[in-house]
C-alpha cells in the first residue's frame, strides 16, 4: 500500500543562526532530517546575518557589508514598536514587517529547493519570552510570504520533543525535567512533568526567558579582550578601511570628504562598524575552538587556544582565549544570579523544591559551555552519583538542532496524549501621561476577565481613541518598578474606540479577556458602568 506523502517543515529563527528540518512521511527510515539552507552543503545552518542592497535581499555571512546595509541581531528588534532602520541603497526606511516578510520569503525559496514538494504544514519556533504581538509579526510575515503555518512553539518544548522516545523509555513513569536552552539571543528555561503511567502526558509547570545568550558573551570578550590588547590596531584597521574606500575613491566628492560633513561622517561610522562584524565572527570562532570538542563534562585546563586574525595585522601573532579565561568573562556578569533565581520562581510558581527535578536536558549552541552545566548540578542539587542519570546527554551537534528536529518530532506525535503549553506569567498594561497602569496582572488563566480598571486612551489624528496595550514580563531580579516597566515593556497593539462613544472626559472602563490562542479582547464601559463596546480584538 502506497503511504501518503506529507511534508512538514520546522524553522528556527535564532538570533545567532537560522536552521529548519523537514518531515517526509514516505522515507523509510529516519522521516526527519535537517534543511541545508546554506550554500555550503556541510552546513545545515546559516547565520542571522541579513544583507540588503538596492535590489537584494541576503541572509548568511556572505554578503557584501560596504555595498550592502547589514543587520545582526534583527530578531530582538521584533518587539519594538516603531523600529526601522535607513537603507541607503534603497533610499528609504524599512520596518519590521517588511524586512521579516523578506526573510522568510527568503527563507521559503531555501525550503522549496530542498524539498520535494511544498509542505503542508510549517512549526515555527521562539524564545519563551516571545510576546504575542512578536508571534503575530512571525505568523503575519509567514503566511504572507506563503507558508502554510500550523502552529508556534516554544524553543525548549521543542527541544524537549527532540529526545521524547528517551523519554518514553525511562524507567521512571512520573518526573519533573528541566530543559536549559542557551542560544545566541536568549537563555530559556522551562519546567515539565512527564507522567507515563497511563497514558503519555506531558504538563508545562513553568517557563522562564532570559535576555541573554551566546552573542552577549561573544560581545564581552571582544570588547574585555580584543579592544582591551588591540585598541591601536583596529583604529588602524578602521582607518586603512576608510582610506581605501573612501578618502581616495575618485567617486566621492572633496565636499564630502571633509570631517565635517554628514558623509564623512557616516562613512567612517560604518568602517568601523564594518571592522567590529568582522572580529566578532573571529572571536565567535575562538569561543567555539575554546568550548569545543570538551565533553560537558569535564572543565578544559589552562591550555590557549589559538586565532589568526584576517582583520587585524598582528605580524604573524595570534589572539589566544584560555577556557579559564573565558569562564572568568563569564563570572563578570550576572548570569549565574539569574539562572538562580530563574530556577527559584518557576519552582514557586509549580510549588516544586528544586530537588524535585530530577531530570535535566540542555541543548542550545552555548549550553556547550561546561561552566553551566555544573552551574546546574550545584543549584539542582545533583550529586557526581546521580549526574548520569539526572542528565540526558545531547551530542554536541545535536545541542544545535534539537529545537528545529524536536519541532518535527511534536508534529509527528500530535497523536500523543499530552498536555504541554508554556506557562509563562505576565501582565498587560498601559501607559498613560507617563505613567504605567497595570490592567491585568496573571496571563496564565485563560478565558477569564479582569476586573475593570480606569484608562484614558490617547486621539489620534483620525478622529479615534487609541488604548495602547503593553506586555510586561516578571523581572528576573525581582518586582520591577514602574520606571522599568515603560522601559521593559513589549508593545502589542491597540484597543480602538470611536470618538462618538468616548466619554466626553476622554476617560473610560476596560476590562481585558484572553482566548486558548491568547488572543486578546477587551470590553469597553463609560464612566457609569455601562458597556459601550464588547469583545473588541485588539489591532496590531
Amino acid at each position: 500500500m502506497e503511504i501518503e506523502q506529507k511534508i512538514a517543515v520546522s524553522i528556527d529563527l535564532g538570533s545567532s543562526n537560522i536552521k529548519a528540518a523537514v518531515y517526509d512521511s514516505t522515507r523509510a527510515n529516519s522521516k526527519i532530517r535537517m534543511l541545508t539552507l546554506s550554500d555550503n552543503q556541510y552546513y545545515d545552518h546559516i547565520p542571522s546575518i541579513i544583507y540588503i542592497g538596492e535590489k537584494s535581499f541576503e541572509i548568511g555571512d556572505f554578503g557584501d557589508p560596504v555595498n550592502q546595509t547589514m543587520i545582526r541581531g534583527f530578531k530582538r528588534h521584533i518587539e519594538e514598536e516603531n523600529w526601522n532602520i535607513f537603507i541607503p541603497h534603497r533610499k528609504r526606511f524599512m520596518d519590521v514587517d517588511e524586512i521579516l516578510l523578506n526573510e522568510f520569503e527568503w527563507i521559503k525559496k531555501r525550503i522549496a529547493e530542498g524539498c520535494p514538494c511544498e509542505p503542508s504544514d510549517v512549526i515555527i519556533t521562539v524564545p519563551v519570552g516571545f510576546s504575542e504581538m512578536q508571534k503575530y509579526r512571525m505568523k503575519k510575515a509567514g503566511e504572507t510570504a506563503g507558508l502554510k503555518i500550523r502552529e508556534i512553539i516554544t524553543e525548549p518544548f521543542a527541544g524537549m520533543f527532540f529526545n521524547l522516545k528517551m523519554l518514553q523509555e525511562d524507567k521512571d513513569d512520573d518526573y519533573n525535567i528541566l530543559v536549559f536552552d542557551f542560544g545566541g539571543g536568549t537563555l530559556d528555561m522551562s519546567l515539565f512533568n512527564i507522567n507515563k503511567k497511563e497514558k503519555l502526558k506531558i504538563s508545562a509547570h513553568a517557563a522562564m526567558g532570559i535576555k541573554f545568550g551566546g552573542e552577549d558573551l561573544t560581545e564581552i570578550i571582544l570588547e574585555k579582550k580584543i579592544i582591551n590588547d588591540y585598541s591601536n590596531l583596529i583604529e588602524d584597521c578602521v582607518n586603512d578601511d576608510f582610506k581605501r574606500n573612501f578618502l581616495d575613491s575618485e567617486f566621492i566628492s572633496d565636499e564630502d570628504k571633509s570631517p565635517n560633513s554628514d558623509a564623512y561622517k557616516k562613512y567612517y561610522a560604518k568602517c568601523a562598524s564594518v571592522v567590529k562584524t568582522k572580529l566578532l565572527n573571529e572571536v565567535e570562532k575562538l569561543k567555539s575552538d575554546v568550548c569545543t570538542p570538551v565533553h560537558m563534562k569535564s572543565e578544559p585546563d589552562e591550555e590557549e587556544i589559538f586565532c589568526s586574525s584576517t582583520v587585524l595585522n598582528l605580524n604573524d601573532k595570534n589572539i589566544s582565549l584560555s577556557y579559564n579565561e573565558f569562564v572568568e568573562f563569564i563570572k563578570s556578569t550576572d548570569i549565574r544570579e539569574k539562572i538562580e533565581k530563574g530556577i527559584e520562581l518557576m519552582c514557586d510558581h509549580a510549588m516544586l523544591d528544586v530537588t524535585d527535578i530530577t531530570k535535566v536536558m540542555v541543548i542550545g549552541g552555548t549550553s556547550k559551555i561546561a561552566y553551566f552545566r555544573n552551574l546546574l548540578k550545584e543549584i539542582l542539587q545533583i550529586s557526581d552519583e546521580a549526574e548520569n542519570k539526572a542528565f540526558i546527554e545531547v551530542k554536541d551537534r545535536d545541542k544545535f538542532n534539537a529545537v528545529a528536529l524536536g519541532a518535527l518530532s511534536y508534529f509527528e506525535y500530535n497523536n500523543v496524549e499530552f498536555e504541554a503549553k508554556n506557562i509563562l506569567a505576565y501582565e498587560i498594561g498601559t501607559i498613560q501621561d507617563g505613567e504605567y497602569i497595570r490592567l491585568r496582572t496573571d496571563m496564565t488563566t485563560l478565558g477569564t476577565t479582569s476586573l475593570m480598571v480606569g484608562i484614558k486612551p490617547t486621539l489620534d489624528g483620525d478622529g479615534i481613541y487609541k488604548a495602547k496595550m503593553y506586555q510586561i514580563f516578571p523581572g528576573i531580579d525581582g518586582v520591577l518598578t514602574p520606571e522599568e516597566k515603560i522601559k521593559n515593556g513589549i508593545y502589542m497593539g491597540y484597543f480602538s474606540i470611536s470618538k462618538d462613544l468616548m466619554p466626553e472626559n476622554g476617560r473610560c472602563l476596560i476590562d481585558l479577556c484572553a482566548d486558548n490562542k491568547c488572543e486578546l479582547y477587551a470590553n469597553i464601559y463609560n464612566n457609569s458602568g455601562e458597556r459601550i463596546l464588547e469583545n473588541i480584538q485588539l489591532t496590531h
